[in-house]
């Protein structure tokens, strides 16, 4: 097949080469008149293109059955719909962060034909709340979007120490729309919050608080008048409340 391609190839372009120079002068290729030039060459070189066409492997699943899922990644297709042959969506549920090159084989993996677009969302173990950590959309060319943290941007963030200068109450790896490293600490009788982003942003910001029901509420700049606060768990985790109640929780530690 790819010897056959090679030759139609080499073939398209000759004709094409004559042709024009046949439109140019149809002397320069022994015709009389350009519309014999047309059909002796131009059109000719047409069919074949339209067959290279044809013939030509596509960038589909069929062609990617040498491509395999790493062992270590154990996904779950954990919901697939689709409207008639319009659209699919499916959402994968991954035990870890993978790079980009293994996630385009795994999108192939999952992809099928027969739907105008493709979409698939992927959330991290663990991580199943807010947005989908990364998305890869088939409109009909797969297009990948990373929307938390990379893999390597994300081992490189928990391997990054993060210092206080005061008594750490608690540590919390956030990702909740950027994922982030974050602590509350006592320094003298404030109480601050310190974060790290794995660009290396961040900072330090002053924290007030007030007791309700038994429960200490953290409030950053603003977020008292927008209703917003933080409760840290009786297991240590790091609650994010909004005046539609609980809407994020993160893990202790990090």
């Amino acid at each position: 097949m790819e010897v056959l391609l090679i030759g139609l190839s080499i073939g398209f372009v000759l004709l094409m080469v004559v042709g024009v120079l046949g439109l140019i002068k149809p002397s320069l290729v022994k015709q009389q008149t350009r519309t014999k030039v047309f059909l002796t060459y131009i059109i000719p070189a047409f069919v074949i293109f339209i067959a290279i066409g044809i013939m030509a492997p596509k960038n589909t699943p069929a062609n990617i059955d040498n491509q395999n899922i790493p062992d270590s990644i154990d996904y779950k297709i954990i919901e697939d719909e689709s409207k008639r042959d319009i659209k699919r969506t499916v959402e994968v549920l991954l035990p870890e962060r993978v790079d980009e090159s293994t996630l385009k084989v795994l999108a192939e993996k999952i992809y099928k034909d027969g739907f105008e677009r493709t979409f698939i969302g992927y959330r991290i173990k663990g991580e199943e709340h807010g947005a989908y950590w990364a998305t890869s959309n088939y409109d009909p060319d797969l297009e990948i979007s990373f929307l938390g943290s990379e893999k390597a941007a994300h081992n490189d963030l928990k391997k990054t120490e993060l210092q206080v200068d005061g008594e750490l109450i608690g540590k919390w790896l956030v990702n909740w729309g950027y994922e982030y490293k974050a602590t509350i600490y006592k320094k003298g009788n404030q109480v601050m919050m310190k974060t790290l982003f794995s660009d290396g942003s961040g900072g330090d910001v002053k924290l007030s608080s007030n007791e309700i029901n038994g429960q200490i509420r953290y409030y950053d700049e603003g977020g008292k008048e927008r209703g917003e606060y933080y409760i840290i768990a009786s297991n240590g985790d790091l609650q994010f409340w909004s005046k539609n109640g609980n809407y994020y929780t993160a893990p202790k530690g990090f």
